[in-house]
């Protein structure tokens, strides 16, 4: 009988130990069974203990359904752009809303089993409004919401160091920053959510590029208004010029347009695999970074035109920033891996900020520097406070290679011949986390930090000028703490750059590698992680001051109250692809009909716990448990699963639910699966 319970707790506490382990533990039972006991006894402990959170998370949640029968998410409203509600009245087939003192309906639209979609624009609501809602079914009910205030966030930048004059997008405010060497600030408006910028040769153009109105904007620098507008089927998000100054390259989504100056004709469309977020022409050929697929796609030109180069070029991590080389077919990459082949990363969070050379013709990524360094700030062997989070990176007029990082509060100059980069620290003048850069010409740059609303002006490694733009509350200290780095070299933006995913797979503890989630959209979704590990986002603070052994910087601010108000912040982007009715309200249906809603429950569409591995898949590890994550944003965050083996959202039930228990999806036919995934897009 002791074998048998002794066997029962070694098959329970194995799964909580790295697979290296095994051989000590077994050894131990074997020669010291009364040492084993005690050892099995803790192990099963934190077997238990490692339950209470998403119990937590799941009580906590449960609470708050109990507190009214009727439930919108997200209860955030932002004034820069229109939102897309979701509405959650569960005995209502109808129901109308409108703003509190506003009689004017919103537009709702109902799907079936008392879900609803609510379109808002918040733009002229007066701040403090609520939306009351009347369902047939369930009454009056008053919505409070949270607001978010749209503030000037000067972010990406453009500069031409000729005429001293640089540009910086506001994507919150629908501003362009115009500045100049002499420290003077012009504020333009433009259209929705600006999300880059590129002068043109002579300087009298800005080509402006917008996320929600998915224009190319052509903006008269001197008059400062928009003359010119070019559709683009989805949300652009980087220009680049050519070094000849021949072609504008316009990336939006998957496409790619080359236009042709001075005039912006179009002049020939690439498709690339994934959506790009990072341009830079090297010669003759535009290279794309792409978060999403974590690999650099290579477009070249030839007199018949422009094609997609046969191979992708796989990243470790995607890249945080890109720029020309001293050679014409040569590029810098600055990223957090220094792996050359791709692949997922191997290790605990494994991360070592650095720079990548990338030779265009040979197609391979070469000679991986390492910017991180030790300063006085250090707390012990292996600490570093110094070159983390390269993010920023241009090339100056003059050939150098320019670059912030927002980890540890720098900026710096890099010489290509020689390799020397001299790096100057923003700290004593107390700006924090710039994240972008531009050469205004004469040893100047112009520095832009959205996290302070500030612009900054640095002439020969000292601020001369700064100019904020807007006060500091405690969610702007948050994202200060998000971006900067701790004594490890790792920061929050590590893995989730601009707060979203990395896109890649960790092998954390000698497990299977498991995919990093965004970090959009977490509102009232605990338990967190992919084990659901923690009951609240307040934990997170924890990690950063015991596992990567906390931060260089104090200050006198409650950390663990600014992360959580950042996080609370960051909402889920809308789907800009339209959906039928008909196949939304049929998709509803196939949710419902399929169990999908009783682990996914309506309207942040998780029912806040963790279920066994095994219980969904059979032959995964025992006693594994998952979150059970929210299925809001699912459109954007593919590839799918714990350990992103499900490329494709139809991936979920085509192949990867052979036994029928992750839902009931193997008795739809192939159109009632595409209007379930029609459903699930637009979450």
């Amino acid at each position: 009988m002791r074998s048998a319970w002794l066997a029962l707790g070694l098959a329970l506490a194995l799964p909580t130990l790295s697979p290296i382990f095994w051989p000590l533990l077994l050894a131990l039972c074997l020669l010291r069974p009364a040492l084993a006991k005690l050892a099995l006894v803790g192990l099963l402990l934190l077997r238990l203990s490692a339950s209470f959170p998403a119990l937590q998370g799941w009580w906590e949640c449960s609470q708050d359904r109990m507190l009214s029968g009727v439930q919108i998410c997200p209860e955030f409203i932002t004034p820069d752009h229109p939102q897309v509600l979701t509405v959650y009245a569960p005995r209502s087939s109808q129901l109308t809303a409108h703003w509190e003192g506003n009689q004017l309906p919103l537009d709702c639209t109902p799907l079936g089993h008392g879900i609803f979609r609510l379109k808002v624009s918040a733009a002229r609501v007066r701040p403090g409004s609520a939306i009351e809602v009347v369902g047939n079914g369930d009454g009056h009910h008053r919505l409070a919401m949270h607001w978010l205030s749209a503030k000037a966030r000067p972010a990406q930048m453009c500069s031409l160091p000729r005429l001293g004059l640089a540009a910086a997008v506001s994507e919150s405010t629908d501003e362009v920053f115009l500045l100049n060497r002499q420290a003077r600030v012009r504020r333009l408006q433009c259209g929705d959510g600006p999300s880059c910028c590129q002068f043109l040769p002579g300087g009298l153009w800005l080509a402006v590029g917008t996320r929600y109105d998915q224009d190319l904007e052509l903006v008269d620098v001197a008059g400062g208004q928009v003359v010119a507008r070019w559709p683009q089927q989805q949300p652009v998000e980087a220009l680049s010029l050519s070094q000849d100054q021949r072609w504008l390259a316009v990336v939006a989504g998957t496409r790619v347009e080359f236009r042709r100056l001075p005039d912006l004709r179009l002049d020939g469309q690439v498709e690339l695999p994934q959506p790009g977020e990072l341009s830079s022409f090297a010669g003759s050929s535009l290279v794309v970074a792409s978060r999403r697929g974590r690999a650099l796609y290579r477009v070249d030109h030839s007199p018949e035109g422009w094609h997609l180069y046969s191979a992708e070029l796989p990243l470790a991590r995607p890249a945080l920033g890109l720029c020309p080389g001293e050679n014409e077919r040569d590029l810098w990459i600055s990223s957090t891996s220094a792996q050359l082949n791709g692949g997922h990363q191997k290790g605990n969070h494994y991360v070592l900020n650095c720079l990548l050379r990338l030779n265009v013709d040979r197609w391979e990524l070469h000679s991986p520097r390492s910017t991180e360094s030790r300063t006085a700030h250090q707390g012990g062997p292996g600490s570093v406070s110094s070159g983390c989070g390269p993010e920023g990176l241009i090339r100056s007029g003059d050939g150098r290679v320019l670059l912030v990082y927002s980890g540890s509060h720098e900026v710096a100059a890099r010489d290509p011949r020689s390799d020397e980069e001299r790096r100057y620290s923003l700290w004593p003048v107390g700006l924090w986390t710039p994240r972008y850069i531009a050469d205004l010409g004469e040893q100047t740059w112009a520095v832009s930090l959205p996290s302070q609303h500030t612009l900054a002006w640095v002439n020969q490694g000292q601020v001369t000028q700064q100019v904020q733009l807007d006060q500091l509350d405690l969610a702007d200290q948050g994202e200060i703490d998000f971006y900067e780095s701790t004594l490890s070299g790792i920061s929050c933006q590590s893995c989730h750059p601009r707060a979203d995913s990395d896109y890649a797979r960790h092998d954390i503890g000698g497990f299977s590698a498991w995919g990093t989630l965004s970090c959009e959209g977490l509102q009232k979704t605990a338990p967190y992680l992919r084990t659901g590990n923690y009951p609240d986002l307040r934990e997170f603070h924890g990690v950063a001051l015991g596992l990567y052994r906390d931060y260089g910087r104090n200050w006198e601010a409650d950390r663990q109250r600014a992360l959580t108000a950042y996080l609370n912040t960051l909402l889920l982007p809308d789907n800009p692809r339209p959906a039928a009715l008909n196949d939304l309200q049929q998709g509803c249906q196939l949710f419902f009909q399929s169990g999908c809603a009783e682990c996914h429950q309506p309207p942040r569409f998780t029912n806040c716990a963790s279920v066994p591995n095994q219980t969904l898949f059979p032959g995964q590890p025992v006693f594994e448990w998952l979150d059970v994550p929210s299925l809001r944003g699912v459109w954007r965050s593919a590839p799918y699963l714990h350990d992103n083996r499900a490329v494709r959202l139809s991936d979920l039930w085509e192949k990867e639910n052979q036994a029928d228990r992750h839902g009931r999806s193997r008795a739809l036919t192939p159109e009632q699966r595409r209007q379930l995934e029609c459903f699930l897009q637009c979450l």
